[in-house]
């Protein structure tokens, strides 16, 4: 299993405080990858953060408060990970899907080369 490890990497996710988010970040932290958790509400992915800082899990949270679906909101949060996500590898979105009608995908609007 040690060929599965994680450690060195940067995670992504979207939606990181509940449900599959939260589970997806607390596999990642687990096997030693450091996450980016967003949530709509900073309180929700700063107690995730901090449940998995109290753990035995290895890797490290950063909450960040991002509506996915508000172009401003995932634009600052591509401005404000990107220079820690030199190499990062894995990126998971749990919404699926475009933004609003009038915009483009969020991959596009991430302007970085995380998902192939």
């Amino acid at each position: 299993m040690e060929r599965f490890r994680l450690d060195g990497q940067t995670a992504v996710v979207t939606g990181g405080s509940s449900g599959i988010g939260r589970t997806i970040t607390e596999l990642f932290a687990a096997d030693g990858a450091d996450a980016v958790a967003c949530s709509r509400t900073l309180t929700d992915v700063e107690a995730v953060a901090e449940e998995i800082a109290q753990s035995d899990r290895p890797g490290e949270v950063q909450p960040v408060e991002c509506d996915a679906t508000d172009r401003e909101d995932v634009e600052a949060l591509a401005d404000a990970v990107a220079p820690g996500l030199v190499g990062t590898e894995k990126v998971r979105d749990k919404l699926g899907g475009l933004l609003p009608a009038d915009s483009t995908p969020r991959r596009t609007v991430l302007r970085r080369p995380l998902v192939p």
